[in-house]
């Protein structure tokens, strides 16, 4: 498996967002660069499992990305972008 994608003839996306969305079951962690501009499957995938409060998901993408936010213990929502 591969975790970058590639040209139209070899892209992985596709089953890399069937794996995040139907085989995470406890956890996930991820670094996305261009989340922000991602649409399709593989972001949904993505929003799935983080609306799922039965999964820990944490990640941080190069852009803000809208309705994925950090959502601390005590409330407060925590950037997971970089400040530019």
């Amino acid at each position: 498996m591969t975790f970058s994608a590639h040209g139209p003839s070899n892209t992985q996306l596709g089953a890399i967002a069937e794996d995040i969305g139907e085989k995470t079951t406890s956890s996930l962690f991820f670094s996305l660069a261009f989340l922000s501009q991602t649409s399709g499957p593989f972001r949904e995938a993505i929003e799935k499992v983080t609306k799922n409060d039965k999964i820990f998901s944490y990640g941080i993408s190069d852009r803000k990305v809208g309705g994925l936010d950090l959502m601390k213990p005590d409330g407060n929502v925590a950037p997971v972008y970089p400040r530019l």
